[in-house]
């Protein structure tokens, strides 16, 4: 009798199951033993897993390919858009590689690649004044910098040419 009653005290102590739990099979009785018992009194059906947490948009690459003139870039209003410069080696960095540069930037506008007056072979990409808020610096993709102030005030996506002989290619979509 003491070890049946060690027994009971055993299997209510720890595993903290009810009493209509011994007319359980003996596999189910022992996995509450080790504390693992159904949730007593509670009728509610069990909560399923959270879902995975959506993903962040992926930026899709722009087409920047539209030749818009020829001279700095000018938005609409005949501004001239803040810009971010990799002065660059033509042997290994050509137009091409200029304009994926521009395309794989989520807030360029527009892009340019050549000669331009005191400035070696460069690749020149702009952004909207809205983004760039005089700070273009945060925008520039690795290896580019900034030759002048961020002071230029051309929004949305360059609409023609101005002083200059080099292409202006646009990102409008």
């Amino acid at each position: 009798m003491a070890g049946k009653l060690t027994s009971a005290l055993l299997f209510f102590g720890l595993g903290g199951c009810s009493a209509h739990d011994w007319n359980l099979p003996l596999f189910e009785r022992n996995v509450q033993i080790l504390g693992l018992c159904p949730d007593i009194g509670n009728d509610d059906p069990p909560t399923p897993p959270s879902p995975a947490p959506s993903q962040a948009p992926t930026f899709v690459p722009r087409n920047c390919n539209s030749n818009v003139g020829s001279g700095i870039c000018l938005d609409a209003n005949g501004n001239a858009f803040d810009s971010c410069t990799k002065i660059v080696n033509p042997l290994n960095y050509s137009r091409g590689k200029c304009q994926k540069a521009a395309e794989s930037v989520p807030n360029s506008v527009g892009w340019q690649y050549g000669l331009s007056g005191s400035i070696p072979l460069a690749c020149i990409i702009y952004f909207d004044d809205v983004d760039s808020q005089n700070d273009v610096k945060p925008l520039c993709p690795e290896g580019f910098g900034i030759l002048t102030t961020s002071s230029n005030t051309g929004t949305g996506f360059p609409q023609s040419g101005g002083e200059g002989f080099l292409g202006c290619y646009s990102c409008e979509d």
